[in-house]
């Protein structure tokens, strides 16, 4: 739903400005890697010039709401472990 999918992007973004573990990744880089760490399948291959890997194949558009959720949970789940509070969006019209 769209609300999910502000509310992803809206955790996202946060976790792009705290750089929880001094990972300081782009929203499309984070939105990749916590799919893989929620166990939905992404592609990582190496990147053109040699240095890492680039992850590709990852899709949050073509979740379920059900993954949607599953996503959500776990990204919830690593700010918690990292000390990152996340605000919804809703809550977020007083800035």
């Amino acid at each position: 739903s769209n609300a999910q999918n502000d509310l992803m992007w809206a955790m996202i973004d946060t976790l792009v400005k705290a750089q929880p573990e001094g990972r300081d990744m782009d929203k499309d880089s984070w939105k990749g890697a916590l799919m893989h760490m929620a166990g939905f399948p992404v592609v990582m291959h190496p990147a053109l010039d040699g240095n890492g890997v680039v992850i590709l194949g990852y899709k949050s558009s073509r979740l379920s709401k059900v993954d949607m959720t599953l996503l959500i949970d776990a990204i919830d789940a690593y700010g918690a472990m990292h000390g990152v509070a996340f605000v919804k969006p809703e809550e977020n019209h007083h800035e």
